[in-house]
């Protein structure tokens, strides 16, 4: 199962350690929805750690697709973070689409997803980021 919260500021972390059905990703679309929206009128850091998945159906990847291209007005800048597997590669593929412009990254490193953030977010933002991903910058 999924989670989605708000530690700090303007920061949305998300984490889904299996791969999600379609009614899955649509429930989670949602509760990412509802807690963006109680940050007012914030441009949103989004920290997403979809590692340990499996391969994703394919009408959930066009979901997810169209989920970003939707929803890019929301975010200042969002870091998605994968396996190099076929499932990262996926998603990598899916990022490239949106065509994001400079928002959006997918990476198989967490200090990388840590770093890009960090340029955009405060200290106790950096610091709830950091615990989320298990790094120390």
């Amino acid at each position: 199962m999924y989670s989605v919260q708000n530690p700090a500021g303007r920061l949305v972390v998300t984490r889904m350690p299996e791969a999600p059905t379609l009614e899955e990703a649509k429930s989670f679309r949602t509760e990412l929805a509802r807690v963006m929206m109680t940050l007012s009128k914030a441009r949103v850091l989004l920290c997403s750690d979809f590692r340990a998945h499996s391969l994703y159906e394919r009408e959930v990847t066009d979901y997810f697709e169209a989920m970003m291209r939707h929803d890019n007005l929301l975010l200042e800048r969002c870091a998605i973070v994968v396996e190099p597997n076929t499932t990262g590669f996926q998603i990598f593929n899916s990022v490239r689409s949106v065509n994001a412009r400079d928002k959006r990254i997918a990476s198989t490193n967490p200090l990388e997803a840590y770093r890009y953030l960090a340029e955009r977010a405060t200290r106790p933002e950096c610091l709830a980021l950091a615990h989320h991903l298990g790094v120390d910058p």
